[in-house]
């Protein structure tokens, strides 16, 4: 308990440093939390008002003591500030956190004015001193509040900006202005005084104090900070907000920090692009070893859907059913596990989406960030290399994939041309030595051999018997032929397929180095995009 003495304030201080004062006290309630009852604050920032003076390459930092603010600047200064008051979310004013999750982010700043500018010293820096009155402030708030500011006034950026760095769509990477201005003038307990019974308790009121408080800290505070500038030059020195030598502008600053978002962003998800080209392949390969599975399977229904063969010879057609249904089974095994592998992939794909946007928009922005400058780079030259292989590759896998459909025109036109024979006496109205060989089959054939000069030659098939096949089904000797020509092309597509396997696991590779070789060469101009 505080005793009764009316000179307990004078004895406590007479034991104090001369930096360390009380100026009073009052009785509280029991439950009385100095933070938890306190309803707003009451804080000041002190800087010089060179801080607002425009970009000058040829001004030394030895003039700017010499500056002296014209009153059209402190005015838009003050207008600057008084866009801060009211309730906003100050989410580009504190540590980064989600603005769209955290109504803490949003603060209600009641005050903030700006004193006239004043000499602390005769010979020194002309000074301002900014008073900010709200119910509470984040970490850094003030500081960055200040900094953006001072950056809109010396940049000659339109005050605007600072209303849309106050809205949710705006992320943007503000500095801090040095901390030595700052000072925490007193808490208020408004709310505290409004419910006590003056009768009993004294208010908690600092302005009963003002006067002994403002001598105070003229001498020990606001005289430390003028002496500690002119000698440290903390508001000169500071390598991001208050070097004079570059200007910073709002636009420059949503631009570097939408940089550095795109560049974490890419790095959170690149590494989905090895295993994606992996799945790729992987998917690829059963589609390749699933094609003569299709065949297999159509071949199979087309001997049972012959009728002649049925009445020709059941237990044929017991065989034929065997096989079609084998085909079936393999086709549907094929096909659930295509559909495996396609279902895993599904997050990559989206992944890499998202990858391939966010090097898209990174790309575009370190563009303009640097004016269209190429940078000279072994990574450069990797991703231009890169892309001339992939180049090569791409139209040596777009020519596999044309001759894979002319071969399979032709053996589609083959399959028409056997069960036409069978079906027709066409065989018999040919000449001796002649062969039936399908226009259609011949053309895509030849098509083939243009558009892809290295394709295997097609073996001469051999003469044959009219005798029956693995179904008991009877064949003549021209529609022998013609399926063996059909089995010469099966081993013409497996020819493709292990060349287009060999040129997709290149394809993966030459994308996987691709996107890594991007990535550095992105990374080295935003480096440089940095020193501009």
């Amino acid at each position: 308990m505080i005793v009764e003495d009316p000179l307990i304030v004078e004895k406590i201080n007479a034991l104090l440093p001369d930096q360390i004062r009380v100026w009073g006290y009052a009785l509280a309630q029991k439950s009385f939390h100095a933070r938890k009852e306190c309803d707003s604050r009451r804080y000041e920032y002190l800087l010089p008002t060179s801080t607002l003076m425009p970009e000058l390459d040829w001004c030394k930092d030895d003039n700017k003591g010499s500056y002296r603010l014209p009153a059209s600047t402190l005015q838009k200064f003050r207008d600057a500030l008084q866009l801060f008051v009211g309730t906003h979310s100050f989410h580009n004013y504190t540590i980064r956190r989600n603005q769209h999750t955290h109504m803490s982010l949003k603060r209600y700043i009641k005050d903030i004015t700006v004193s006239d500018p004043f000499l602390p010293m005769p010979l020194g820096d002309q000074w301002l001193s900014v008073k900010l009155y709200g119910q509470s402030f984040m970490l850094h708030q003030i500081r960055k509040m200040i900094a953006m500011a001072m950056l809109t006034i010396r940049t000659q950026t339109p005050l605007p900006v600072i209303a849309e760095s106050l809205s949710h769509k705006a992320l943007i990477n503000i500095p801090k202005a040095p901390a030595s201005g700052l000072l925490l003038d007193h808490p208020v307990f408004r709310w505290y005084n409004e419910k006590i019974d003056t009768q009993l308790r004294q208010p908690i009121d600092f302005d009963l104090y003002k006067d002994q408080m403002q001598t105070f800290k003229k001498t020990w505070i606001d005289q430390q900070i003028f002496e500690t500038e002119a000698k440290e030059k903390d508001f000169s020195r500071s390598p991001v907000s208050f070097s004079f030598s570059s200007a910073c502008s709002f636009a420059q600053m949503a631009q570097q920090e939408k940089i550095n978002e795109l560049v974490h962003a890419v790095a959170g998800v690149a590494h989905i692009q090895k295993p994606l080209y992996q799945q790729r392949l992987a998917i690829d390969k059963v589609k390749i070893e699933k094609a003569p599975v299709d065949t297999a399977l159509s071949e199979a229904n087309i001997k049972c859907s012959l009728e002649s063969e049925k009445k020709r010879c059941q237990q044929g057609l017991v065989k034929a059913k065997d096989l079609l249904n084998g085909a079936q089974n393999q086709a549907s095994s094929m096909e659930a596990k295509l559909q495996e592998l396609e279902h895993a992939n599904e997050k990559y794909e989206v992944d890499y989406r998202s990858l391939c946007k966010f090097r898209e928009e990174l790309a575009q922005l370190l563009d303009q960030a640097l004016d269209g400058q190429k940078v000279e780079s072994q990574a450069l030259v990797k991703v231009d290399q890169t892309k001339e292989k992939l180049k090569e590759i791409e139209q040596d896998k777009e020519g596999l994939k044309q001759v894979r459909e002319l071969v399979k025109v032709a053996d589609d036109a083959l399959l028409e041309a056997i069960l036409d024979l069978r079906t027709s006496n066409k065989e018999g109205s040919l000449g001796a030595g002649q062969v039936y060989f399908p226009q259609e089959a011949f053309d895509a054939l030849k098509k083939a051999r243009e558009v892809y000069p290295r394709l295997p030659a097609i073996q001469r098939p051999v003469e044959f018997k009219d005798e029956a096949d693995d179904t008991g089904a009877f064949y003549s000797p021209m529609q022998r032929y013609l399926w063996d020509v059909r089995r010469q092309l099966a081993k013409l597509l497996d020819w493709c397929d292990i060349q287009v396997l060999e040129i997709m696991d290149m394809d993966a590779q030459l994308h996987i180095t691709l996107g890594e070789a991007l990535d550095q060469y992105n990374v080295e101009r935003r480096q440089l995009a940095l020193t501009l």
